[in-house]
């Protein structure tokens, strides 16, 4: 019983350090291309087609990098920010700003 407990342990270990080797190499490839490529070693093979998307202050702020995606794995969210995060009843309504033009202001301006 103690020597499989040993040999899980084992082969743990070692699956991480393969697993962090992968990740290495992907890091380097990253540096030479800028590009962090879809991890057919890590999901398996593409679905359908891959699709890269530039993206800003990535990995650093300031850098730019490509992202590569397996569009049969994605799935495009378009979150209305505007609306949903500043508009009428939205996160920040609800929180009390008021920087939009309909909000009355809560204290009276040096102009009125």
């Amino acid at each position: 019983m103690l020597e499989s407990i040993f040999e899980l342990i084992e082969n743990e270990a070692e699956g991480r350090g393969q697993y962090i080797e992968k990740v290495e190499k992907a890091y380097d490839r990253y540096k030479e291309t800028c590009v962090i490529h879809y991890p057919e070693w890590l999901y398996g093979p593409p679905k359908s087609k891959l699709f890269q998307v530039e993206v800003e202050d990535c990995p650093e702020f300031g850098e730019t990098a490509e992202l590569e995606f397996d569009s049969g794995r994605t799935a495009f969210l378009s979150i209305d920010m505007q609306q949903d995060f500043c508009g009428h009843d939205g996160y920040v309504d609800i929180w009390g700003a008021t920087f939009h033009k309909h909000h009355e202001r809560s204290t009276p301006s040096l102009t009125s």
